[in-house]
């Protein structure tokens, strides 16, 4: 569904992040567009690994593998929505340009769950990162609502994946031992 009313675009400290809304409030398309402090392998360790969210991703509650490429997710989002859930499918690509998590709900409380990861390098130290989500909501949220919640979830998103990239990156280096 295209959108159909007004879009809202905040710069975020951290990224870009656009929010535009159609059918009245119930489907928002969210884009957040980043470049983080992190070798791509690592960044790409923490995006991937989608039973792990709920550590850090700031509206997950939980996530849990059921088969080979399907986790039962779910939210918890504020006033009208409260607790969502899912089955979402998620596949994990890697290329020479980089990495790409596709994630798709089979079913569950949105109308409509999918959005895609992509990961690129940027030099040996340095990862972009685009998310792009759209979800339908199965009843109206005020876009204030949505455009508040992504001013907050996109930059808390964003530092948790560089945080939890870089003591991923510091783990793997061999730790000095003193001489005597």
């Amino acid at each position: 569904m295209a959108p159909t009313s007004g879009a809202a675009v905040i710069v975020a400290a951290l990224g870009f992040v656009s929010v535009s809304r159609a059918d009245e409030g119930r489907e928002c398309h969210f884009a957040v567009s980043a470049v983080i402090d992190a070798p791509l392998d690592d960044v790409h360790a923490v995006v991937a690994e989608f039973a792990r969210y709920s550590e850090w991703f700031p509206t997950m509650r939980s996530s849990t593998r059921t088969s080979n490429g399907e986790y039962e997710v779910s939210f918890r989002l504020p006033w009208p929505l409260k607790n969502v859930r899912g089955r979402m499918t998620v596949v994990d690509e890697m290329d020479a340009a980089g990495a790409t998590i596709r994630w798709r709900q089979l079913d569950g409380d949105f109308g409509r769950n999918e959005g895609t990861w992509r990961l690129r390098s940027v030099g040996s130290n340095r990862t972009s990162v685009q998310y792009d989500n759209v979800v339908q909501f199965r009843r109206w949220v005020p876009k204030w609502l949505v455009a508040r919640a992504e001013r907050r979830v996109a930059p808390q998103m964003i530092a948790a994946i560089e945080r939890r990239a870089n003591e991923r990156a510091r783990s793997r280096q061999p730790t000095a031992r003193a001489s005597y």
